[in-house]
């Protein structure tokens, strides 16, 4: 049967439209965050383990393994290593890439089945993040200890056998931001070299006021109020903090010498807008953009569902961009 859900306005495909509202929570709901952070972990813990019972998250041919990271004030950043058999005598193209959640949940094992298949099939070496969350860990902490993995592994690019001309960064939802942010801080500290980004779906500007930001107020999975409830934890109430630009990356005032991008939204997602506009001033700027935007999908959609008809071809095209650019700077 098809559920289209019409009477929330939205056509939303589906093989995910049972799930993404199952999924929608009243935003209230997240100030509980412990709650909120049990709710996000136990369904990442039942995907990965239907993913497993279909034989999905198979890790032949990787060698995967967890190290600690020195952040900038000491504290020691979990991260997971994934390095294909083919990286291990030569210099592969390397991504840091950051879990979503909404700065205030997530963890190494929810993006677990995205960064076996990126490390395996586009050879590419992946150190995933568990940065600290809000709001026991307020901005800037989560982006600054995102910044200090990705310098970690810059300067250790020998060791982990990274090209250091090849490393770039990847995120989706909060770590997207997260991501593009790291990459503006990349530009301006002048210590660490990023030559791509993949921002899926991506949180670019925390006080939006975009037409899908207003107009999108009742969308499953994200929506306007849940965004602002998060912003708030990310924030630590300090609002003020949401106009730097390593808090909102679409308010830079500079979008020069940035990272050849790849961006993916679906339709349905409140910062669709801010996706376009972010991709706009990287192309007035000269910046290499791929541009994806899948219809009738909400915030997070592969997530949701991982094998639905869109996820997959979704992530076929992420380890594709992967490949390329990985060859571009060969």
């Amino acid at each position: 049967m098809k559920v289209f859900y019409m009477y929330l306005k939205y056509s939303i495909d589906e093989e995910i439209s049972d799930l993404a509202y199952q999924l929608t929570l009243p935003p209230a709901a997240f100030l509980d965050v412990q709650t909120a952070r049990k709710i996000m972990s136990d369904f990442s813990k039942k995907t990965l383990e239907y993913l497993k019972d279909k034989g999905l998250l198979d890790t032949t041919g990787l060698t995967i393994r967890e190290v600690a990271v020195t952040g900038y004030d000491g504290y020691l950043i979990k991260a997971r290593i994934y390095t294909p058999s083919e990286c291990a005598g030569s210099k592969c193209s390397g991504i840091v890439y950051f879990h979503g959640g909404g700065w205030i949940s997530g963890d190494l094992d929810m993006d677990h089945y995205r960064l076996i298949r990126y490390s395996r099939e586009a050879k590419v070496i992946v150190i995933s993040v568990d940065y600290r969350l809000a709001p026991e860990n307020p901005f800037p902490i989560p982006v600054e200890d995102c910044y200090n993995a990705v310098k970690w592994a810059y300067q250790n690019a020998d060791l982990l056998n990274i090209d250091p001309n090849r490393l770039g960064v990847g995120g989706e939802n909060s770590g997207a931001n997260l991501a593009a942010a790291v990459s503006l801080m990349a530009r301006d500290r002048r210590e660490v070299k990023i030559t791509y980004q993949l921002l899926l779906y991506p949180v670019l500007n925390l006080i939006s006021s975009s037409d899908s930001a207003v107009k999108y107020s009742d969308t499953p999975v994200l929506n306007r109020a849940l965004l602002q409830i998060l912003v708030k934890l990310y924030l630590a109430d300090n609002i003020s903090n949401a106009y730097h630009p390593y808090a909102s990356p679409l308010l830079a005032q500079d979008f020069k010498n940035l990272p050849i991008t790849y961006l993916a939204i679906g339709q349905y997602d409140p910062g669709r807008d801010d996706s376009f506009e972010y991709v706009r001033k990287l192309l007035e700027n000269d910046i290499s953009v791929e541009f994806h935007i899948y219809a009738n999908e909400p915030h997070g959609f592969d997530l949701i569902y991982p094998l639905s008809t869109i996820s997959k071809r979704a992530l076929e095209e992420q380890i594709n961009v992967l490949k390329k650019f990985s060859r571009t700077y060969r």
